[in-house]
């Protein structure tokens, strides 16, 4: 289950080694999860959004639908396709994994705030402004949100 993944130290390895920018270690790491567990989705998942914020969003859109195709229903799937779909220039299906994933995790102001960056990202100023006022209202300690958009 999602909730002992969480536990697992090895993902907490990956979110360390991701917090400090060494991306290729937490991609071995989820590389030997993957061979350990082949028919989980979470560390092909988890490779995917590594890969996003190395800027690799080809590769990472692979891994996620790799993911998809192990796990439909990862809690962490459309979260990675809207970031990497807007990055990628494919505004429609950003937009509608965005969609996805606030209402999934509605309580989550990161799903709000990516909402709010593709929002933007179209043109779409008004709601994007909404997206973005409910990240701050879920979470007004952090110091990036008010200076968006």
């Amino acid at each position: 289950s999602v909730s002992d993944e969480s536990q697992d130290p090895d993902y907490e390895k990956v979110r360390n080694w991701v917090r400090e920018e060494k991306y290729e270690k937490a991609l071995d790491v989820l590389e030997s999860k993957t061979q350990a567990q082949p028919q989980s989705g979470t560390p092909v998942i988890l490779k995917g959004m590594v890969l996003i914020e190395q800027g690799n969003y080809k590769e990472a859109l692979r891994a996620l639908m790799e993911g998809q195709q192990r796990e439909l229903r990862h809690p962490a799937l459309h979260f990675g396709f809207c970031q990497v779909y807007r990055h990628l220039g494919q505004a429609d299906p950003s937009e509608r994994a965005c969609h996805i994933t606030v209402q999934q995790h509605p309580g989550a102001p990161e799903t709000h705030y990516e909402l709010a960056q593709t929002l933007a990202a179209r043109g779409k100023m008004r709601q994007a402004a909404k997206a973005l006022k409910k990240a701050i209202d879920l979470n007004p300690e952090d110091p990036q949100y008010p200076y968006e958009l």
